[in-house]
């Protein structure tokens, strides 16, 4: 898939499913606008985190992908929880298999990249950086409120047999442990141990 096809813009309507799929999905989406909201009436403004002292960089690998047992089940972050340093340069490398298109960020009508240095993300080992991936392109986001400042980075479709890789960089000094999610309506969206997780930063 060519990096300037996923420029900034709308993706096409999906047709709606069930009704009580509707439901859910707008239960899920008020509760994560809600929780945007808030963070961004705290933040706005506010400068990202920078690094202290010498430390080095320390990098943070995940995959998106089906469990190695068993194909046919639903895609899953792995590891979905994990421990970074803080006062350190995390640099994020995120390997998406996953070749669907979920409806879109529930919440983020431009799908843009924030709470990153840059505000920018990388695809596919390419120099330039992204501010945001159109929606029609988008299957899955890695997203969270808890970490100070906020956090989303929208994850491109795969294509084909080809896997997408998207890199971003942060500083998280606030030590803790803080929730990650993906906001999109794939079907394990914010489940434990696939689409949510936790940082523990020490």
């Amino acid at each position: 898939m060519a990096e300037e096809d996923l420029a900034r813009g709308q993706g096409p309507l999906r047709r709606s499913a069930p009704t009580k799929a509707i439901l859910s999905g707008i239960v899920v989406a008020a509760i994560v606008l809600v929780s945007w909201m808030g963070w961004s009436a705290a933040h706005e403004g506010s400068p990202l985190p920078t690094g202290t002292g010498n430390a080095g960089p320390a990098y943070v690998n995940l995959s998106i992908g089906h469990d190695s047992q068993d194909a046919l089940s639903p895609y899953r972050y792995v590891p979905a929880n994990f421990s970074v340093p803080a006062h350190h340069l995390l640099i994020f490398v995120i390997t998406s298999h996953d070749g669907s298109y979920h409806r879109g960020p529930c919440c983020y009508n431009d799908s843009g990249v924030t709470g990153v240095l840059g505000d920018e993300e990388y695809l596919n080992g390419s120099s330039s950086g992204v501010s945001a991936i159109r929606a029609s392109h988008i299957a899955h986001t890695f997203t969270s409120f808890d970490v100070p400042y906020g956090l989303n980075v929208p994850i491109p479709v795969a294509s084909g047999s080809v896997p997408t890789m998207v890199q971003f960089s942060l500083y998280l000094n606030k030590t803790g442990q803080f929730t990650w999610m993906c906001v999109t309506f794939c079907p394990t969206m914010m489940e434990s141990g696939f689409m949510t997780g936790t940082i523990t930063v020490s």
